[in-house]
Formats: structure tokens, sequence, C-alpha cells
């Protein structure tokens, strides 16, 4: 899963051992980005897109 960062968060990418923050149109991917979308922190993104044409998913908001 992709996603794009709505807002923002100190989390941990899947392949690294140190958080970060994750600023507000950031793209993450992953476990990172799962977790993000069901917390309501980021946007699902089709995994073809960019943060160059992304569009947010319809329904995964507000749920």
């Amino acid at each position: 899963m992709k996603a794009i960062v709505e807002k923002e968060f100190v989390g941990r990418r899947d392949d690294h051992g140190e958080s970060e923050t994750f600023k507000v149109g950031a793209e993450i991917e992953g476990n990172l980005a799962d977790v993000a979308v069901r917390e309501k922190l980021a946007t699902e993104i089709a995994a073809d897109e960019t943060t160059d044409d992304a569009k947010p998913s319809k329904g995964r908001r507000g749920k």
C-alpha cells in the first residue's frame, strides 16, 4: 500500500531502524502506510501513483 501523509506524525519506515517525522504531502508505503491510513494520518493512493499525480482513493476518507 502507498499513501500520502495528511497530518504530520512520527513513525518508522518498514526498512529503517530509526523513527522520523513524516510531513504533510510525503509519500509513504508498506506497513507504515497501512497504519497511517487506519489512524487517519494519511490517505491511500493507487500503487502506480506518485505524489505528483496522487488523488486520494474514494471511500477511505472519513471512516
